[in-house]
């Protein structure tokens, strides 16, 4: 696995807030070495629109601004919120009655709830837990993808781009 510099990824505020409370700061991330397509070398193959943070954050903003209701990356969202959860009550990290909180969340949640932050990744802090995802599920197959399952927060810094993409 190449080292790099920095990884980013890009979440939402739900997701964030969920992890924080009730995972103990522990996040699950998808990831990757370039911010945007932009700054990925010539000649490199560049990461899909679906894997890449600059532009899962554009859509984010784009289904906030627009007040979409029928969201496919919000509804992907809510969709990996509970498989976490049904994750997390597996291990025993939440109990019954925190699982239930978390699904009422979820459920609850519209617009800004689903606003992006980007995950800034020192790849120093986590070369020992990332791992390249089965390049079945890479979006682009030229381009190796990312995970951190178990992401200290402590591993990361946050930015809120949303005055650079206003709702």
């Amino acid at each position: 696995m190449a080292n790099h510099l920095v990884l980013y990824s890009t979440n939402t505020q739900l997701a964030y807030a969920i992890n924080e409370i009730f995972y103990k700061g522990i996040h699950w991330v998808c990831c990757s070495p370039y911010f945007s397509t932009a700054s990925v070398p010539e000649f490199i193959p560049k990461p899909a629109p679906s894997s890449c943070p600059c532009h899962i954050y554009q859509r984010f903003m784009e289904d906030i601004r627009g007040a979409d209701r029928h969201s496919e990356k919000i509804k992907e969202n809510k969709t990996g919120l509970m498989r976490g959860a049904d994750a997390k009550l597996v291990e025993g990290v939440i109990d019954q009655a925190q699982y239930k909180t978390v699904s009422g969340m979820v459920d609850a949640a519209t617009g800004r709830a689903f606003a992006p932050l980007l995950y800034v990744i020192p790849w120093s802090t986590v070369e020992k837990v990332v791992r390249t995802r089965a390049t079945d599920s890479w979006a682009n197959p030229s381009v190796p993808e990312y995970e951190i399952t178990h992401l200290r927060r402590d591993c990361f810094d946050v930015a809120n781009l949303c005055s650079m993409f206003p709702a």
